[in-house]
């Protein structure tokens, strides 16, 4: 990490707190919080490591997205294994693995329904509307974004199109992939099968 200056307190402290790894990586073995990356004290507040360690080597270069790793090693600190990504396709592409049915699956963050969802703004996204804006700039999203391949997490544009919510649930029968949960099933459901005769009583 002999880049800039090895005398600023600030990198002497996250030095202090390195291993080396595997394929070069120095690994920060400090404090880290619930996501893996590591977190220390600077100018009176906790910061993430990797991203002071990347503003200490460019202190002219204006960060507007975010800091990631090209080794993907989360509490990877060595400023040669840092990426600025400025776009929020940049921080798409790292995710995405290519299947041999040509999909292209993205593997970060999923809900539980299996969609990739992607932070942008203050708010989580669909990750797979956002590729379809990005090959389709001038089309306007009236409705949803539908997968041919029935692959939640495919992001190849190639596999999604424009639909309205009929289309989508029409779609989803045709297929047997809707499920349609009755009685006490349902998550709302106040009573339950053996009740309803003792009320009708």
């Amino acid at each position: 990490m002999a880049r800039k200056s090895r005398h600023s307190p600030f990198i002497e402290r996250v030095e202090s707190q390195t291993i080396d790894g595997e394929n070069g990586c120095k690994l920060f073995i400090g404090l880290r919080d619930k996501q893996g990356y590591g977190k220390i004290a600077k100018d009176g507040k906790n910061i993430v490591v990797h991203r002071g360690v990347w503003e200490h080597y460019h202190p002219d270069d204006v960060i507007e997205g975010k800091i990631a790793h090209k080794c993907n090693n989360k509490n990877c600190v060595n400023p040669d294994h840092l990426i600025k990504l400025t776009s929020i396709m940049d921080r798409i592409v790292r995710h995405i693995v290519v299947s041999e049915n040509g999909c292209h699956l993205f593997m970060g963050h999923r809900n539980k329904d299996g969609y990739g969802r992607i932070g942008k703004g203050n708010s989580l996204v669909f990750v797979h509307r956002e590729m379809f804006k990005h090959h389709n700039p001038e089309f306007e999203i009236t409705g949803v974004i539908m997968h041919t391949c029935d692959t939640p997490n495919c992001v190849n544009p190639e596999h999604l199109r424009h639909g309205t919510q009929a289309e989508n649930i029409a779609d989803m029968v045709e297929k047997g992939r809707r499920v349609t949960v009755k009685g006490s099933a349902q998550k709302d459901a106040k009573l339950s099968e053996s009740d309803i005769p003792v009320i009708r009583k």
